[in-house]
């Protein structure tokens, strides 16, 4: 899973890409019954497969895992659908996504995946960041107060000073009243 991941990812290997996208499309019947097919692909290599489907297929298909995510009642195919329409690389997709965190729809643990998905890609963190920062009260009311302590690390991807800056000057009037908040932000 490693080596194919790499390769499609990192190398973007036309080939593998090619390959993976076809799985991920047999897995979730896309343009046929639009049903899963557990039997179509080696479960190890699901997520990947969904996430280069869901890279080459675009919004048709993000529609579809969507759908499937809804439908299910399974933690870990949702986790799978989540993290791989996060990783999309198309901004009107990842808005869109960003628009779904504080959905009913989405189960508060669920929060975490989109935005680390969409924090893993550097076309979208900007715009995550800047949703954050425009939602965070909303955002605590749906993230476990266990939990909310490590929202600022969500943000450790950036790579600037301004930006390390920007992150301690938001949270910092809040950052006491976060458990493990003081701790998770110094390592962001």
């Amino acid at each position: 899973m490693t080596m194919m991941s790499t390769l499609a990812l990192k190398a973007n290997t036309p080939a593998v890409r090619a390959e993976l996208a076809t799985m991920g499309a047999a897995y979730t019947g896309y343009k046929s019954d639009e049903q899963l097919h557990p039997e179509a692909i080696d479960p190890n290599l699901i997520y990947i497969a969904l996430l280069v489907a869901t890279q080459e297929h675009g919004e048709d298909f993000t529609q579809l895992l969507w759908q499937l995510f809804l439908d299910s009642h399974n933690a870990h195919e949702r986790e799978n659908f989540l993290s791989a329409m996060a990783q999309s690389s198309d901004p009107k997709i990842a808005q869109w996504l960003r628009t779904k965190l504080l959905s009913s729809e989405i189960k508060d643990n669920e929060i975490f995946p989109i935005m680390w998905g969409q924090m893993n890609r550097s076309e979208n963190r900007d715009d995550m960041w800047a949703w954050a920062k425009d939602n965070m009260p909303d955002l605590l009311e749906r993230v476990a107060k266990q939990r909310q302590g490590q929202l600022p690390s969500i943000f450790d991807t950036f790579c600037s000073l301004e930006k390390a800056a920007d992150i301690e000057q938001f949270f910092d009037p809040i950052i006491d009243n976060l458990e493990s908040g003081p701790r998770n932000l110094a390592n962001a």
